[in-house]
């Protein structure tokens, strides 16, 4: 089987039936940009929710009367899920009183009643509002311990609705991917089916499917690189323009995975191959 006479009649479609190239081409950007716009969409909400997770710390306030503080933050840190536990004094208090409201507490009651405190934050797989309750639920039955709060009521709704969108998000992926590869892989037998003389007569000299086959391939994994490249570009604007519209502290988190570009490429090659190794096998029987 001769390698240069199939790659170049993978090529010459781009030369013979310039048109239905073109339109494969931008089918599969199509349907890239579709897939690889709600990959996106999808990693930066996940983004977004654990930096709200991130965000929620227990603050554990200490009665006035205890000064075993050593104490009571061992036994804190001893709590299955725990992370990390830090000692607030009255006087740090104080000082974080002023950077947040730009008075001194002294000088609004002439005396200091912030109490000393612990902010203790939890591991990755556990915030989440039954874990934080459990665990605010052991920290106050320590000994010395005043109260405990946190913002219980975002955990809640951020465990309630990130259960919703997972399951609409799967759903959803999951019709994209099935109407983008039926529209591809239409596109791409469509622009076969202007060769079908070619294939035909192929066939009468005796040629085997898989000789006429590979040109086929060879051209439709070519189309969905340059599809990728295609899609690739548009999502890197689009994210771009987007970023421009969203505050400082969202576009610190939304990014372009590093993965992503090979995947979008694999993606890209995959339907290019199926959608030509679908499409002529029509014509082949």
């Amino acid at each position: 089987m001769n390698l240069k006479y199939l790659i170049k009649e993978g090529f010459s479609g781009f030369q013979k039936a310039r048109f239905n190239v073109l339109a494969s081409i931008f089918s599969i950007a199509l349907a890239l940009i579709l897939i690889g716009g709600y990959f996106i969409i999808q990693t930066n909400i996940n983004n977004i929710v654990t930096m709200l997770r991130d965000k929620v710390e227990l603050e554990v306030f200490i009665n006035d009367a205890e000064t075993d503080y050593l104490k009571i933050e061992n036994l804190i840190s001893k709590i299955n899920g725990v992370n990390k536990v830090t000692f607030i004094s009255k006087n740090e208090a104080a000082n974080i009183f002023k950077n947040e409201f730009g008075e001194e507490i002294n000088s609004v009651l002439e005396f200091n009643p912030l109490p000393a405190s612990f902010r203790v934050s939890l591991k990755n797989d556990y915030k989440k509002s039954k874990s934080a309750s459990l665990i605010s639920s052991q920290i106050q039955l320590i000994q010395g311990v005043e109260k405990v709060i946190y913002r219980k009521k975002l955990l809640e709704y951020i465990d309630s609705r990130s259960k919703l969108l997972t399951t609409i998000s799967l759903g959803i992926g999951g019709i994209l991917l099935f109407v983008s590869f039926g529209f591809v892989v239409n596109t791409i037998r469509l622009a076969i089916s202007a060769k079908r003389k070619t294939i035909e007569t192929m066939k009468l000299v005796g040629a085997t499917n898989s000789f006429i086959r590979l040109p086929f391939i060879i051209e439709g994994i070519f189309q969905g690189i340059l599809g990728s490249t295609i899609a690739l570009g548009v999502i890197i604007l689009g994210l771009y323009l987007f970023s421009e519209f969203v505050t400082r502290e969202l576009k610190e988190i939304i990014f372009l995975p590093t993965s992503f570009i090979s995947i979008l490429y694999s993606l890209g090659i995959i339907l290019g191959w199926l959608g030509s190794f679908i499409g002529v096998r029509r014509f082949l029987k």
